[in-house]
C-alpha cells in the first residue's frame, strides 16, 4: 500500500515517538537517570542569608594605588608555621583580647572572641574582605568543616588570614559547625556551606569564583601557593598534596583530594558536591574523587614542594570514629552520584554567627 508523502513523514515520526517510548519504559534505570533526567538541587532559604557588609584591607608592602592587584608581588616563598604566633595574630586582626582571666581553662580552649558588632550591638551581617588599594581578580570563599576544635581554628585562621590579604584576592570565611552529639557527618556540612556561600556571593553582588574546602588541622608552608581556582571549565585543584606527617610524601597513604581541595561552582555542581551519606571518619574524599574522574574533570596539584602543610597534632574526636562502611561505601560511589549530594541534601542552619575574621554556621545535620 502506498501513502502519500505527508501521511508517511506522520507514520515515520509516531512509530519513532512510540519506539522510543518503549526504550525509555524499559531501559535500566541507571540509563534514565543518565540520560533523560537533569539533577534538581536544594536552595537554602532566604531568612538564613544575613546582609553583607564588605571590609577593606590594606597590604602595608603595597604603597600606593595599583589599577589591578599584583598578586604575586609581595609573597615571601616558603614561611615559618610557628603556632603560638598564629594566636596571637589571630587576637590581632581580630581586634580584640584574650581570654579574660576569670574563664575555666575549657572556656579559654573554646574562646573565640566576641562577636561582630556594629553600634554597640550584635552583627548580622556577613563580612567579605577585599583589598582597598588595587582591583582584584578573585573571589574566593573558604568553607572550614567544623566542630569543637576551637584552638585549632585560632591558629589556622591567625596563619592563613595573613597569606589571603598578601595574595590581595576578595575571600570570605565560612565555619561550617555541626550542633548536637551525632558522629561528625563532614559532608553534609561542606554542602551546607557551598549553598550558603553561593548565596551570599550572588547577595553581595560579586559571586565568589572559587570555593575552597580548608581541613581546619592543616597549615600552608608557602604562602605562593594561591588560594584560588585554575582557569578551565573542567579543573579541580587539589592543593595539601604533601603531609609533615608523612614525611611530605606527594599523595601518601593513598591520598587523593583530601585536606584542601578548590572547585568552581559549575565544577561542584556537577559531581553534586560531596555524599551525605559518611558518617564518621574517612571516605567522602576518596568518594568525591571518583566523582571528579567519572565527570571527567581534571585534577591540578601545585608542583613541589608549594603544596606542603603541616598539619597540628590532635587526638582523634570520640563522635568522629572510624567509618566501617567506608570501603564498601567508596565501591559502589558512582551509583549514589545522582542522588547523594547537593540534590539531597537535607540539613537545617539553627543559627548564623558572625565574628570579626568568619562567619560561623550552626548546623543540625541530622541523624545516620
Amino acid at each position: 500500500m502506498r501513502f502519500p508523502p505527508a501521511k508517511l513523514c506522520l507514520l515515520v515520526s509516531s512509530l519513532a515517538f512510540f519506539n522510543f517510548g518503549v526504550f525509555v519504559m524499559f531501559a535500566p534505570k541507571q540509563w534514565k537517570a543518565a540520560r533523560f533526567f537533569r539533577l534538581s538541587y536544594r536552595k537554602i532559604d532566604d531568612y538564613v542569608i544575613p546582609n553583607i557588609t564588605v571590609v577593606g584591607y590594606r597590604n602595608e608592602l603595597v604603597p600606593t594605588y595599583d589599577m589591578d592587584c599584583q598578586e604575586d608581588a609581595h609573597l615571601f616563598g616558603n614561611i615559618t608555621v610557628n603556632m603560638s604566633a598564629a594566636e596571637e595574630t589571630y587576637w590581632t586582626i581580630s581586634n580584640i583580647v584574650p581570654p579574660v582571666r576569670n574563664l575555666t581553662s575549657n572556656e579559654t580552649c573554646k574562646y573565640l572572641g566576641q562577636h561582630a558588632m556594629i553600634n554597640g550591638t550584635t552583627s548580622k551581617e556577613t563580612a567579605i574582605f577585599e583589598p582597598i588599594h588595587c582591583r582584584f581578580k578573585h573571589s574566593v570563599a573558604i568553607i572550614i568543616p567544623f566542630r569543637d576544635r576551637e584552638e585549632h581554628l585560632r591558629i589556622l585562621l591567625g596563619h592563613l588570614i595573613p597569606i589571603l590579604q598578601r595574595q590581595l584576592i576578595r575571600y570570605s570565611v565560612f565555619v561550617v559547625s555541626q550542633i548536637g552529639k551525632e558522629t561528625f557527618n563532614k559532608g553534609r556540612l561542606m554542602n551546607t556551606g557551598f549553598e550558603f556561600a553561593v548565596r551570599t556571593g550572588q547577595r553581595s553582588g560579586i559571586p565568589f569564583s572559587c570555593f575552597i574546602f580548608q581541613d581546619v588541622d592543616l597549615l600552608p608552608e608557602y604562602d605562593t601557593l594561591r588560594y584560588r581556582c585554575s582557569e578551565g571549565r573542567n579543573v579541580v585543584d587539589h592543593l595539601s598534596t604533601s603531609i609533615n606527617k608523612f614525611d611530605y610524601k606527594p599523595l601518601c597513604c593513598g591520598m587523593t583530594v583530601g585536606g584542601v581541595v578548590a572547585f568552581g561552582e559549575r565544577q561542584y555542581r556537577k559531581v553534586n558536591g560531596f555524599p551525605n551519606s559518611y558518617w564518621g571518619w574517612g571516605g567522602e574524599d576518596d568518594d568525591i574523587n571518583k566523582r571528579i574522574h567519572f565527570r571527567r574533570l581534571s585534577i591540578v596539584r601545585p608542583k613541589e614542594p608549594l603544596g606542603r602543610y603541616t598539619m597540628i597534632k590532635h587526638d582523634r574526636d570520640k563522635l568522629n570514629p572510624w567509618n566501617s562502611q567506608v570501603d564498601r561505601n567508596v565501591r559502589l560511589a558512582l551509583r549514589r552520584i545522582r542522588s547523594d549530594g547537593l540534590n539531597n541534601l537535607n540539613t537545617k542552619i539553627v543559627d548564623v554567627e558572625n565574628y570579626p575574621l568568619f562567619t560561623n554556621l550552626l548546623v543540625d545535620v541530622g541523624t545516620p
